[in-house]
This record gives C-alpha cells, sequence and structure tokens, in this order.
C-alpha cells in the first residue's frame, strides 16, 4: 500500500474482478445523480496487477467508478495489497449491502462445475420463478434463515434432492390455472409444508381443487394461513373417515402447531 490517493481521468485503466457482484444500474443511476448535485469525491480501492497488460483491478468503488466515468468527473483511488473475494464482499458492504443475487452470481462465477449446487439453483431460480426463500427451501430441504443464509452465501450450500425440487415445483406451477398466488412466497412455503407430509395426496388435492379453485384467490399473510386454506379445501365434502389434516411446522424449533380443523378419526 502507497497510502497516496491518485487522481485520473483514464477510466480504461479499471477492470472489474471476477466473482464480484454484476454493476446495479439502478445504484449507477442514483450515485450519478448525487454527483451531479454535489461531488465529493470518494477514492475506489484497487489493487494493481498485470493482465496481459497493466491495470487495476476494482476491489471497492465499482459502482463509483461507473458514475464517475458518466459524469465525465475524475476517479480518486487507492492502491492496495491484492485482496480475497470474501475481503471484497466485507468492504462491499460499507457501499451497498450485497443482495441474494449478488451472492448467487459470485458462487456461480467461482463454481467450475456447470452442474454445481450453485449453477443448478441459477437453473431452477429462472426456470420457476419462486423467490429465494422458497428455492432454498425447495432445493435444499431447509427453510431459510440465519444459518441457511450464510450457508448459502459462504459457497456452502448443497441441493438436497433436485428431482424432488423439480417435481414439487412442477405441481407448484400446474396450480397457476386455478390461482394467480402459486409464486406467491407465503402460498409455496405452506405447500410445501403439505407436500411433505405423509398424508399428501396429489391426485386428490386437484380434484378438491377442481371444484373449490375459488378457496384460493384470497392473499394471506402467513404460510400457515395458507395451510389452513389447504386442509379446507383437501377435506371439503370427504367422507368422516376419509378426512386428514395437515400440521403446520414453526418456523425455528420445528415443533407443530395443531390446525383449527378438527383432527381425522382414524378406523
Amino acid at each position: 500500500m502507497d497510502n497516496k490517493i491518485h487522481k485520473t481521468t483514464d477510466y480504461g485503466q479499471f477492470k472489474f474482478i471476477k466473482g464480484n457482484r454484476p454493476i446495479d444500474p439502478k445504484h449507477v443511476k442514483k450515485l450519478v445523480k448525487s454527483m451531479r448535485k454535489g461531488h465529493v469525491p470518494m477514492p475506489i480501492v484497487v489493487t494493481k496487477k498485470n493482465v496481459l497488460f497493466p491495470c487495476f483491478v476494482v476491489n471497492d468503488g465499482q459502482h463509483r467508478l461507473k458514475a464517475a466515468e458518466i459524469c465525465g468527473y475524475p476517479v480518486y483511488y487507492m492502491i492496495v495489497p491484492a485482496m480475497s473475494l470474501k475481503q471484497i464482499m466485507d468492504i462491499n458492504q460499507v457501499d451497498k449491502k450485497w443482495t441474494n443475487d449478488d451472492y448467487l452470481h459470485s458462487n456461480v462465477v467461482a463454481e467450475k462445475d456447470a452442474t454445481g449446487p450453485y449453477h443448478t439453483f441459477d437453473w431452477f431460480k429462472r426456470k420457476y420463478g419462486f423467490t429465494f426463500q422458497a428455492n432454498i427451501d425447495l432445493l435444499c430441504n431447509i427453510p431459510l434463515g440465519r444459518t441457511s443464509q450464510k450457508i448459502f452465501r459462504d459457497g456452502l450450500m448443497i441441493v438436497d434432492n433436485l428431482h424432488d425440487a423439480i417435481a414439487k415445483a412442477d405441481f407448484l406451477t400446474s396450480l397457476k390455472f386455478y390461482t394467480p398466488l402459486y409464486k406467491n412466497e407465503k402460498f409455496v412455503m405452506g405447500m410445501v409444508m403439505v407436500m411433505r407430509q405423509p398424508i399428501w395426496d396429489a391426485k386428490r388435492f386437484m380434484r378438491q381443487v377442481d371444484k373449490y379453485a375459488g378457496e384460493l384467490q384470497q392473499t394471506k399473510r402467513t404460510a400457515a394461513l395458507y395451510v389452513e386454506v389447504f386442509n379446507f379445501i383437501f377435506n371439503r365434502g370427504v367422507g368422516r373417515h376419509e378426512k386428514a389434516y395437515f400440521n403446520v411446522a414453526q418456523q425455528g424449533n420445528g415443533a407443530y402447531i395443531k390446525p383449527t380443523y378438527p383432527r381425522a378419526v382414524n378406523g
């Protein structure tokens, strides 16, 4: 580190590091607007490298660099020793926090196997369009929380059962003919809860949905409330001895909340 702040308008000498998050055009636009109102120079952090030719690799400040280039303002930069991608992620959080999409992009770039878990997650996300929480729950068989969030971001995610995840996602997608809520996060999580229970019967559920699709039109605040709706549909008009009710798993300790509907009678 030379402890000096340099200044230049030669934007072409800066290169972006592979694995860093992609440029967010909305954030750049916001910075451009701010700079034009009153430009307060904030140095970007770079490392000097030889990649075919001498250049500076941007560790932190790629959005500020693009905004300065658009405005035609000088770029102020500080040269530091090479940094790991993890270090770059950490300092980037100060400027603009990384999103799940940023971490996914970074892990896909770092993953050499095109059939690896992050390539698979990216494909699954693009194909079905579910939220990150729903995708992680379906692919990894764990709800999205602090632990699974950290595992995902640190590049340690493991796909539990792709075949099962695809089967469940295809079933959820088939519900688009009955409700616009089929991609709603709480709706999806509620469906995942019931599909994982031993009493689940997809054919029976679809027969019931054919008759009572009107029950699937109203947005609910929680996955548990959707499970209540699914219980109602699953058992409406069904014989007393055929009734079966799904439990609602609490998020956190894995305990179960008893449904408000009467329990099934065995025998």
